[in-house]
Parts: structure tokens; C-alpha cells; sequence
């Protein structure tokens, strides 16, 4: 993805485009409020090694769809936009992780 991602910004005439590979749910991650925009379509169903996550992520939750919710918005400075791609049971789940990034959603940002 990285590859065709730099090639498509290449093609556009960008000719020095700044794309990072990173794991951002990982505990080597540590850019919060660094970004203006964020576009992503987080990997749906999947879920993570507790051990392997962020200690600064809070849901609570392995599940990889949440936990992007959360760090897209730590992610953002602040006026930052974000279009995030996700799953219905992101927004109909009733477990307390879902509602928790429901809250996130709704109530922290606009």
C-alpha cells in the first residue's frame, strides 16, 4: 500500500510525498495531536495482542476497529478533520468498548 500510495502522489506531481509506514496501535507510537487530516479505512474484525497495545489507548477493548476510533482522535491537533471508514458495529455494538467509542465520537468531537 505504501508503494502505491507513493506512486499515486508521484503521478499527481508531488514528487517528494511523505507517507510513513508505522503500526500506530503499537507502544512505538507517540505523535498525538500532530496532524491535521486524517483518512483511513481501519482493518475491519480485527484485533491485537494486549501486550502489544498503546498504554496511552484507554477503550479497554482488542478490537482494532475501536481502537483506531481512538487513536485518529488523538491523533488530530486540534480543529483537525478526520473521515474514518467503519464497520456497523462500530455504531450499533453494545458492548462497553463500542459505546465508549461511540462517546468519542459524539461527544468529543464535532
Amino acid at each position: 500500500m505504501v508503494r502505491l500510495g507513493l506512486m499515486n502522489l508521484m503521478m499527481h506531481g508531488i514528487e517528494q510525498p511523505n507517507i510513513d509506514y508505522k503500526d500506530t496501535l503499537s507502544k512505538s507510537f507517540n505523535e498525538d495531536a500532530q496532524f491535521d487530516i486524517v483518512l483511513a479505512n481501519p482493518p475491519f474484525t480485527g484485533n491485537i495482542d494486549k501486550g502489544d497495545i498503546n498504554e496511552s489507548l484507554k477503550l479497554g477493548t482488542t478490537k482494532t476497529e475501536l481502537l483506531f476510533i481512538e487513536r485518529i482522535y488523538t491523533m488530530l491537533k486540534m480543529g483537525g478533520t478526520a473521515a474514518v471508514v467503519v464497520p456497523q458495529g462500530v455504531l450499533f455494538g453494545s458492548g462497553k468498548a463500542f459505546v465508549e467509542a461511540r462517546k468519542i465520537m459524539i461527544e468529543k468531537v464535532n
